[in-house]
């Protein structure tokens, strides 16, 4: 916006068509009003960071406003207008006519100009400030830039004299852009993405090379002070984790960028995951930031991930995932003998088919329930298919086989669907140190498929 208002100005200067100049003033004054305000955004942004973006928008409503009146010139007198005794453009001759909202304009604008230069001197000596030279030469360029403004605007009537306010505003604006990079400590916000951590859940801490605290989200800043932490700008990281606060946790997994520490007043152990904040130029570290999780939290997540990743969402029993993952340790760790009990739905095809595929899934989640109640044993039914299921019984005999093959068909008969409930069952009992569950899944399958035989043979003769 700046280097725009520069550029029609340098042209500006070249010409004296009257009503081409008027079009350059338009946009000049245009450029004039956005430039003062984001000059001041920016001075806001770098020395009082933490001001809520409602007051930022009031700030913009008068060069809102300009920026229309401007533009629209030519069509009323509130603004800007040309001169009729003009015949061309001379700086000397007053080609304009000046409305009122023109010097509301310009007031707002130096008065906007002249804020920012003060909160620049407000931060220069700050005590808290630790990167003076950085803020003396920003805060040089920026009073340049104000001077320069003050002489192309009321000083300069030649073209000479504009010419060279415009160079040097130019200078001004290039030095303070620079200058922006000179600054690591506001360069390691920007790049550490001190905005995009303000909505996390966890506290997230920036630190710069030395050590010392650049900025913390507002879930820090009130974990550390009700914890009675130092959480002022500049605070060192020794301070805010020294022993009196957090005590280390040796961990196998732990390394230079994940470290455990444990909170002494709350007992809240913390992931403190730590990434560098890298320069882009040279790829050197210019900061750190700190995110810590809560391990109690990430406990909670884990099992609920692994919860969500082994059950089976229609039925609510184990999946074929966690029946893949687990089936060797299951038989060579229960109680023997066991039971390896496969079971199949009966006809679910024909009420898919028949009834619709809403009808089908009732049915399958009625046979895991039955299946469940029958066994009675968590954590051992598992859906390895559409209509296929697996269960392990650890000490079970035979006669508990038989017991739970039978309790299973009474279940069946006594479902009141559309449809008629039947599940196929077979069953496979594993003793002392035979466990070549290869063989015992065949023997099992054999024995479900022979009662599925028997039962459509029952079907038929009914």
């Amino acid at each position: 916006m700046i280097g725009f208002w520069n550029l029609i100005r340098f042209f500006l200067v070249q010409t004296h068509e009257l009503q081409l100049s008027f079009i350059m003033t338009r946009f000049i004054y245009t450029c004039i009003a956005f430039s003062a305000l984001f000059l001041f955004y920016y001075a806001q942004f770098y020395c009082i960071p933490n001001v809520p973006s409602f007051c930022r928008r009031l700030v913009a409503i008068i060069p809102v406003i300009t920026c229309i009146l401007s533009i629209t010139a030519n069509k009323h007198l509130f603004f800007i207008s040309l001169n009729p005794e003009a015949e061309t453009f001379d700086m000397g001759a007053r080609p304009y006519i000046y409305g009122a909202w023109f010097y509301v304009h310009i007031l707002y604008s130096y008065a906007l100009i002249f804020l920012s230069c003060v909160l620049f001197f407000i931060k220069l000596f700050s005590p808290q400030v630790k990167n003076r030279k950085e803020v003396i030469a920003i805060t040089a360029a920026v009073c340049m830039f104000t001077v320069m403004n003050i002489i192309g605007t009321f000083i300069a009537q030649t073209e000479l004299i504009t010419l060279l306010s415009l160079l040097a505003h130019l200078f001004s604006i290039n030095a303070l852009y620079f200058l922006t990079y000179r600054d690591m400590d506001q360069k390691g916000l920007y790049l550490g993405k001190k905005d995009f951590f303000e909505d996390f859940t966890q506290p997230v801490l920036i630190f710069n090379t030395k050590g010392e605290l650049l900025k913390a989200n507002t879930v820090a800043v009130q974990f550390f002070t009700q914890s009675n932490i130092p959480i002022q700008p500049y605070a060192l990281y020794g301070d805010m984790f020294c022993g009196r606060f957090f005590v280390p946790i040796q961990s196998r997994n732990q390394t230079d960028y994940a470290l455990y520490m444990q909170h002494r007043t709350t007992g809240k152990v913390f992931l403190c995951h730590k990434k560098p904040v890298l320069n882009p130029q040279s790829n050197k570290s210019i900061g750190t930031t700190i995110i810590m999780y809560d391990a109690g939290m990430l406990g909670e997540l884990i099992q609920k991930i692994e919860q969500n990743a082994f059950t089976d969402a229609l039925c609510g029993c184990l999946n074929r995932n966690c029946f893949e993952l687990r089936k060797g340790t299951i038989v060579q760790n229960a109680v023997k003998p066991c039971l390896l009990l496969a079971a199949d739905i009966d006809d679910l095809k024909e009420v898919n088919d028949t009834f619709g595929h809403s009808a089908g899934d009732d049915y399958i989640q009625t046979c895991a329930a039955i299946l469940q109640q029958a066994i009675n044993t968590p954590n051992t039914l598992f859906r390895i298919g559409g209509d296929e299921f697996v269960a392990f019984i650890p000490h079970c005999t035979e006669t508990d086989a038989a017991t739970i093959v039978k309790k299973i068909e009474t279940l069946c008969t006594n479902q009141k669907k559309s449809w008629k409930v039947s599940i196929s069952v077979g069953c496979s009992i594993i003793n002392g140190n035979h466990n070549d569950l290869i063989q015992h899944f065949i023997q099992a399958d054999d024995a479900m498929y022979a009662n599925k035989q028997k039962h459509k043979q029952q079907l038929v003769d009914i």
